[in-house]
């Protein structure tokens, strides 16, 4: 594998991570609703970094092994 093949593959990879990072607002919502469901009061600062959490690590970690893998 060419080091231009995996840059094209890592700009790919990114730009999937950008397009999650901008759909943190779906996700945040429903964290908000189905926390308030069990009777919690969260505000939205919490419910996005919930979101955050929940959307960014398994990203990251996928990105993560596809580099190595492309590396290898």
């Amino acid at each position: 594998m060419t080091r231009r093949h995996v840059l094209k593959h890592s700009l790919e990879m990114l730009l999937i991570l950008l397009f999650c990072m901008v759909s943190y607002a779906v996700p945040a919502i429903l964290v908000h609703f189905l926390v308030g469901l069990l009777g919690v009061k969260l505000g939205w600062p919490v419910c996005l970094l919930v979101a955050v959490v929940l959307l960014f690590a398994p990203m990251m970690l996928f990105l993560v092994r596809e580099l190595r893998h492309a590396w290898a």
